[in-house]
Parts: structure tokens; C-alpha cells; sequence
């Protein structure tokens, strides 16, 4: 047991270590506790192609987007990195908010820019997201997305003839497709709008079913409340219900192409069988759908107003645009970025963690689902848009145990609070319980952060175990007397460890740390 115990709590003393220097937290008593920074948020990229793309380190870059004045990284830093996928931030312990807001752009080759809002409460001391990012590398794209790249040649900077670039599905049975026809005798144009000089265009078309669940999720937003706005320039809070969208880059010279002088056209197809929510059947000749326009998916703006169309047979929108974006054809509907709901548990049980699902019903996305406590004070939760919300409380720390409470609950802009004082007594008892506290000399060590374990049962994916909090955490879904890949993210990348768990409980308050992880410490 000795040997689990060191194993254990030396992968999880890499987190104290590393946390001992923060700016934010320097004038804590760093003895006691690594459990600095009372709040974590851990942002999962999710490649649909498959989570092999993002092993590594440098497979993907990120940035935390201002207003940023209270993320740090577990150095107490500005300097962001994602491994496997994964990204691991703090909140400044000294910040007394109700609610932060702020952005991280994921990018990366053969990777679609994606921005991701995060909102954290006050009352989350751990906030897990996941978000879909497009691999472009036509290799392996996922099911629904259509990649087109080509490279065309130029004279003097200008296009001698039309050059038409179209990403259509390979199903048969899509009519899915994006088409780009650039006119002769148009210059391209960077960022700040000056003259780009080179011998050839590359044009990157990426085309979207939205007929397709795993391509449409990947609509930036997710399908949920963004900010909008209008065509009369009047701003407001919206969902927008997609029949189509595309993502469409250029570079002349290895510099991104922003503008052109000469308009473009772009054409998207619409699947028959897709249906309009304005009639409530499936689009005709003749409808009007609005075009939207996101630089990287940050938010939307009316661009123009589609007529649906017959092109080659196929129905279509036909529209022009001098620049480069994300566009769809979507209607708009009002609603508000963020719903609210607070689940309550006052009773003597209120530290037991079970496996909570919030899921918006309207796009079948995953607000919640995770490993969570809920307390007197409550857990606040919180999503995109104004809607039904069908939510589910289990009796463990995975879904594979017994459901406590399911509800579809209307969601509207102010809090619905939920009481579930009676089912979390239920609650089931972990399958193996960790406790370790440890010393060096007299002082006492007590360590916590993100635990994550390879799933056997998923291709050894990175799974988030839940949050060792002062030592402590509460495994489900494992069983006494395998062998698990254990691991945590420290300064960006993975420490796993190979830990067989021998035993149901593994309680050590007394353990004595080898002297060469104490002298790393700032004791």
C-alpha cells in the first residue's frame, strides 16, 4: 500500500509544487495545503475525428482572450498551453465576483479557430467544458464536414480567370455543399486592408451537414444564445437555427486573405429534407433566410437576406460577400446567453459527489456532465439559451449507477432552483475512496487538483475523475485490484502513473514523504 500511497502522492505533489509560486496566492501559507486556488476550470477540445489527433503538446495553441485579469495558469502565469487536449485553469483566489467572463481561443494546424465563452460563478469550485474543434486535414474529418483546398495561380497578384472552389459531401445522399467563385481580375487584400502580392491563392473551403448531428455541432456557439447583430445594427442576445454554414480562408503568400476587390459569390446548399422554422416545412424555392457572418465565431452579424434558389437541380442560397468568414443561413430567435439552475442539498450528506447531465433538449448539447457536490449553498449551473432542460442526478460518480432525479425543467433568464435534499440521501457509496495526507518533517502536506484516468472502455481516452480536494477524492466506476493510468496536467502537460488500487479504501493521514519530493517544496 506504501507504494500506492508514494505513487499517488507524488503525482499529485507536482500540482503543489508547481502552484507553491503563484503571484496571485504568494502571500498564502503555502505549508499547509496546494489547494490554492479555490477555483479550476478545465477546458476539454474534442477532435469528432478522433481524440488520437490532439496527443501531444504542441498539437494545439491557445489564448485567454481579455478581459483575462483573473486566469493565471497553475504557475500564477499568463502563459496557456493545452496537452492531450486538455487545458487547465485557476481563478484568482483574491477575486470576490459573482460571475467571471472571458474567452479562449483554441488553434492549431489543420485546425478550424474556434473562441470559447467560459462564465464561471462564484459558487463553482470546478467547472469542466468541452468544445468541438474542426479538423480540416481532409484526411480525417469528421462525418458531415467537406474540406476542398486548392492553390491557383495569379499574374501579377490578380486572377487571370474565374476560379470556382466547391466542398461537397461524399454521401450521396447530401446536398450538402459549399460553393466559392471568385471573379477575373480581383486583388486580395490582407486584415488592414492593403494589396497582397504573391503568385498563387490558396482557397480553403469547409462545408457543413447540417443534416448530420456530429457536423452540427460544431456550429461556433454550439447552436445556443450568442450575441447578434441586426441588419439595422441594433444588438441582442439570439439562438440561431442553422440550415447551412461554412467556413471559407485564403492566403496569398502565406498571408490571410481578408478582403477582395471585387465581390465574390458563395453558395450553400440546403438539404431538402432540412425544414424551416418559420413554416414548419421543408425549405422551397422562394423562401427568404437571412445570412449571417462571425469572424472566427465570435458572435454574429447580419449580412444579407437569401432568396432560396434551384442551382443544378439543387436548392441553394446565392450571395455576395467582399470578405472572409464562418457564414450560415439561419433565423434568429430571441433568447437570453445564459439560464440558471441551482440545485440545493441541505442535508447531513451535502459533501457526497454524484454524476449530474444538464442537457438542452433544443440542440441535445451537454451544458453539464460531470462529477459535481451539492451543497446548502448549492450548485449553480448554467447554459446557453432559454429553454427546456432536461436534467439528471445519479447516484454515483458515473452514469452506469442508478438515476436519483430526472426532470425536464423550463429554463428561463433568472435562477430555477431545484431541492434535492431527499434523493442525494441515496446517493450510492464510491467504489474505492482515496485520502492521503503526507509530511515533510512536521509539516503537513495535503494535495489537490483535476484527476484524470485513461478509460479502458473508451480507447484509453483522458477522462476527468473528478477534483482531489485536501487530499481526498472519491473514485467510481473502477474496480479493487485493477491497474489504472492515473494522471494530472501540470504546467501543460500529463504526469501519468500506473496505480494498482489494492484496496476499497486507501486512508493514509500520517504518510512520510521521501525526503527528495520534500526538498522540491518551498518549505
Amino acid at each position: 500500500m506504501k507504494k500506492i500511497l508514494y505513487t499517488f502522492t507524488h503525482m499529485l505533489l507536482g500540482l503543489f509544487t508547481l502552484i507553491a509560486c503563484t503571484n496571485p496566492v504568494e502571500d498564502i501559507n503555502l505549508a499547509l495545503s496546494s489547494n490554492l486556488f479555490s477555483q479550476t476550470i478545465v477546458i476539454q477540445a474534442v477532435d469528432a475525428s478522433g481524440q488520437e489527433n490532439l496527443l501531444g503538446s504542441n498539437t494545439l495553441e491557445v489564448e485567454v482572450l481579455d478581459p483575462n485579469d483573473y486566469i493565471y495558469n497553475q504557475l500564477g502565469e499568463k502563459d496557456f498551453s493545452m496537452e492531450a487536449g486538455f487545458l487547465t485553469l485557476f481563478v484568482d483566489p483574491n477575486v470576490d465576483m459573482e460571475e467571471i467572463n472571458f474567452k479562449v481561443k483554441i488553434s492549431g494546424e489543420n485546425y478550424l479557430t474556434t473562441i470559447v465563452p467560459v462564465q464561471v460563478t462564484s459558487g463553482q469550485t470546478m467547472k469542466s467544458v468541452k468544445v468541438n474543434i474542426v479538423n480540416i486535414d481532409p484526411a480525417k474529418t469528421a462525418e458531415g464536414v467537406s474540406v476542398e483546398i486548392g492553390d491557383y495561380s495569379l499574374s501579377n497578384s490578380i486572377t487571370t480567370e474565374e476560379i470556382s472552389v466547391k466542398a461537397e459531401s461524399d454521401d450521396t445522399s447530401s446536398d450538402a455543399a459549399t460553393t466559392v467563385s471568385i471573379p477575373s481580375g480581383t486583388t486580395f487584400r490582407d486584415k488592414d486592408g492593403q494589396s497582397i502580392q504573391g503568385g498563387t491563392v490558396q482557397a480553403q473551403v469547409v462545408n457543413f451537414d447540417t443534416t448530420d448531428p456530429e457536423a452540427l455541432a460544431m456550429f461556433p456557439g454550439n447552436l445556443k444564445a450568442v450575441d447578434i447583430k441586426n441588419e439595422d445594427g441594433s444588438e441582442e442576445e439570439a439562438v440561431l437555427y442553422s440550415a447551412g454554414f461554412t467556413s471559407i480562408d485564403m492566403f496569398v503568400g502565406g498571408t490571410e486573405v481578408k478582403e477582395f476587390t471585387k465581390d465574390i459569390d458563395v453558395t450553400i446548399s440546403i438539404d431538402e429534407s432540412v425544414v424551416s422554422p418559420n413554416t414548419g416545412m421543408p425549405f422551397k424555392v422562394g423562401d427568404e433566410i437571412p445570412v449571417w457572418t462571425s469572424e472566427e465565431g465570435e458572435g454574429w452579424e447580419r449580412h444579407a437576406t437569401g432568396t432560396v434558389e434551384s442551382v443544378d437541380g439543387k436548392l441553394a442560397v446565392v450571395f455576395k460577400t467582399n470578405h472572409l468568414s464562418w457564414y450560415t443561413l439561419a433565423y434568429a430567435k430571441s433568447s437570453c446567453k445564459y439560464g440558471y439552475v441551482k440545485m440545493v442539498n441541505t442535508g447531513d450528506d451535502a459533501h457526497k459527489k454524484v454524476w449530474i447531465s444538464i442537457q438542452d433538449t433544443l440542440t441535445g448539447e451537454y451544458i453539464v456532465d460531470d462529477i459535481a457536490a451539492i451543497g446548502a449553498k448549492g450548485l449553480s449551473s448554467f447554459g446557453y439559451g432559454s429553454t427546456t432542460w432536461k436534467i439528471t442526478v445519479y447516484s454515483g460518480q458515473n452514469k452506469n449507477t442508478d438515476v436519483l432525479f430526472e426532470s425536464f425543467v423550463p429554463v428561463a433568464c433568472t435562477p430555477v432552483t431545484i431541492d434535492l435534499t431527499e434523493q442525494m440521501k441515496e446517493a450510492h457509496e464510491p467504489d474505492v475512496v482515496i485520502d492521503v495526507k503526507g509530511y515533510c518533517g512536521s509539516t503537513l502536506i495535503v494535495p489537490s487538483g483535476p484527476l484524470f484516468m485513461q478509460d479502458p472502455s473508451n480507447d484509453n481516452e483522458w477522462k476527468l475523475m473528478g477534483y482531489v480536494e485536501n487530499g481526498k477524492i472519491d473514485l467510481y466506476g473502477v474496480t479493487v485490484g485493477e491497474t489504472y493510468t492515473f494522471g494530472v496536467i501540470i504546467n501543460g502537460s500529463i504526469n501519468e502513473m500506473n496505480i494498482t488500487l489494492d484496496s476499497k479504501e486507501i486512508i493514509y493521514d500520517d504518510y512520510v514523504i521521501d525526503d527528495e519530493v520534500c526538498n522540491e517544496l518551498p518549505i
